[in-house]
């Protein structure tokens, strides 16, 4: 090894050194982004990055153009841990609205939908351990294109936040956020 090292200049050292160590970052770089949890808690709403594929994307170009097809629709897929916990929240989800919060009302034009998760033992102690939430976003999309908020090519976020299933109710738990997902829905005919 040190024979093959001889052959390279002081430089040419220096620029595998350097490869190596960008090679090494991005690997950690990677690897602490997969496992950073997504977690939503009652007091903190969580930003986070809308996945969509290919088709989705020409659907989202096609809403500003008013040229989407009556019987096309676009999901939100969000696909969350279960939680065992009593006192779970509901979520109330809004597009490319990172300030959104308990007080934001869902009548604001970034407003999706909303959901709510109740302790489900048998699904967290099963294998596939997932709860998916779909919900028709393609009126906030259509609303946010006429309005100017949403540009083909810009990424799109989903705000989660965290609400209290009663006025009084204190909320304890939290919940872990694995995917937040575009999919594009044609009607069966």
């Amino acid at each position: 090894m040190h024979r093959a090292l001889a052959k390279f200049t002081s430089r040419d050292r220096l620029l595998l050194l350097a490869f190596c160590i960008i090679c090494f970052w991005l690997t950690v770089r990677g690897q602490s982004e997969v496992n950073v949890r997504k977690v939503l808690t009652i007091n903190h709403p969580l930003v986070l990055p809308v996945t969509m594929s290919t088709d989705v994307e020409t659907a989202l170009s096609l809403l500003s153009s008013d040229h989407l097809s009556a019987s096309e629709s676009v999901d939100l897929e969000i696909r969350c841990e279960p939680t065992t916990q009593r006192n779970a929240p509901n979520v109330r989800v809004f597009f490319n609205h990172p300030s959104a919060s308990q007080k934001t009302p869902i009548e604001d034009p970034h407003y999706v939908s909303s959901f709510a998760i109740y302790p489900s033992p048998s699904i967290a102690g099963s294998s596939e351990g997932m709860l998916d939430f779909v919900m028709d976003a393609t009126k906030t999309l259509i609303r946010l294109a006429q309005m100017g908020d949403l540009h083909k090519g810009s990424p799109l976020t989903a705000t989660l936040v965290a609400t209290p299933p009663r006025p009084s109710a204190k909320v304890t738990a939290s919940l872990s956020i694995r995917d937040v997902l575009l999919k594009r829905r044609t009607a069966q005919r």
